[in-house]
């Protein structure tokens, strides 16, 4: 008789995230929090660009464009936009 064992392996990570501000402290006009590039919303929020792009089109999420053409977003709108919307939205999945 043979005996079969198996052996489990749990990992915990821990992500830090450095946010400086984009061209000074750039304020939200809507709500007063700081503002972000999108591409660090994005890294914060784990979704893509393309998403946080969508919620802007929408309205969803506070932004302001700079001089040089860079989109500031605002994470907390654009989280709470996120957690109104249904989870297929969020991860792009189709049901």
């Amino acid at each position: 008789m043979e005996i079969k064992r198996t052996t489990e392996f749990f990992i915990e990570t821990a992500r830090r995230f450095v946010v400086r501000p984009v061209n000074g402290n750039t304020r939200c006009l809507a709500c007063g929090e700081s503002l972000l590039a999108a591409e660090q919303c994005a890294a914060l929020l784990q979704i893509n660009c393309r998403l946080i792009f969508q919620m802007i089109e929408r309205g969803a999420a506070h932004f302001v464009e700079n001089p040089t053409g860079a989109t500031l977003v605002c994470p907390t709108s654009l989280a709470a936009a996120l957690s109104a919307e249904s989870p297929t939205v969020r991860t792009g999945e189709e049901t």
